[in-house]
């Protein structure tokens, strides 16, 4: 069963343009089971299972793994059990470093991140229909990021792992319970404060900072679905001392409070 398409104007995003989503439950076929299109899909799947050739990568996609079909490549592709999906259609600059490692097919992220992103899909028919655009735009910016940042070490496509950005990761996500200064980071990598956010601009295209925000909100999402720690105590263990702070980020993130965040994906 087809559900909802909707279509997006191009915006001047400057890296990724969401132009199209998408969701199908019980799919039996796809509507274009050979070709090609001008613009790139993430195919997010809920159930089921395909088979796939791109160019001349050939794999099977299951329950709760991100497929990537990049705009002006051939696939093949038939069901093997019946899909439910989430897809999005969009445009990437060629500037943009995340996408240098998503390379035709499964992408990266772990299974249970993926079941985070499809639970928060699940849920956007409660987003206000302006703020839905940029929700699609911001899931899909994570799922490339991800993607980049769980790459293997000695992929052989694009450029590999910065040393220095992978030790400033291990640094923030070993200390996002406790105030991360620039400072901080630059002293355990090596770098001036200045050297540091360029490295991270350069690297990541945001800033250190922006950088700690997503992480401990990626971490705030685990602590809510995984574990029984009240919204105060998820709060300081993601960095925030203050329990309004913390449901004001996470809120301005997610377009939901982290308590309604809990109830709604948790009783799914």
């Amino acid at each position: 069963m087809k559900c909802a398409l909707t279509f997006f104007n191009r915006s001047e995003a400057v890296y990724t343009d969401v132009i199209f989503y998408n969701t199908s439950r019980n799919c039996t076929s796809f509507e274009l089971r050979h070709g090609s299109r001008k613009w790139s899909t993430v195919l997010i799947l809920k159930k089921g299972s395909f088979r796939c050739q791109i160019e001349d990568s050939e794999f099977v996609a299951r329950e709760d793994e991100i497929v990537l079909f990049p705009g002006n490549l051939i696939f093949h592709r038939e069901v093997l059990e019946p899909l439910s999906f989430h897809q999005l259609g969009f445009f990437v600059s060629a500037e943009c470093p995340w996408l240098s490692a998503a390379v035709a097919g499964v992408l990266n992220l772990p299974h249970d991140h993926v079941r985070h992103i499809i639970e928060e899909l699940d849920l956007l028919q409660f987003t206000p229909e302006e703020e839905v655009g940029e929700v699609y735009r911001r899931i899909l910016e994570q799922i490339l990021l991800e993607n980049w940042l769980y790459r293997p070490h000695d992929a052989p496509f694009g450029k590999k792992a910065d040393p220095i950005i992978s030790k400033a990761l291990r640094y923030i996500n070993a200390h996002l319970s406790e105030v991360i200064r620039i400072p901080d980071i630059a002293d355990a990598v090596h770098l001036s404060n200045t050297g540091l956010i360029w490295k991270f601009r350069n690297e990541l295209h945001c800033t250190p900072s922006e950088m700690v925000f997503t992480l401990r909100m990626q971490h705030a999402k685990y602590l809510l679905l995984e574990t029984n720690e009240s919204i105060q105590e998820i709060a300081t263990r993601c960095g925030y001392a203050n329990q309004f702070y913390f449901s004001n980020a996470f809120r301005k993130r997610f377009h939901m409070a982290p308590g309604q965040f809990r109830v709604t994906i948790g009783r799914r």
